[in-house]
């Protein structure tokens, strides 16, 4: 069973990884065109609450965007 659980666990790290530069290009993109974003869940739950990026796994984020 420990097995298992580190399998999964190295598995979702994994896909944290790859979220998360997606995350930072979506940033990117953002920051040039002067548009400012909040993120309200995923990773900054993870980051905030759980204390980690690698302690609970992300399936999506919820970004906030002021309409112009």
């Amino acid at each position: 069973a420990g097995e298992r659980l580190a399998l999964v666990h190295r598995r979702q790290v994994r896909r944290n990884a790859r979220l998360l530069d997606l995350l930072l290009a979506l940033k990117a993109r953002l920051d040039e065109a002067g548009i400012p974003f909040l993120l309200i869940k995923g990773f900054a739950v993870s980051v905030r609450f759980a204390g980690g990026l690698d302690r609970r796994p992300v399936w999506d984020q919820g970004i906030l965007i002021r309409p112009p």
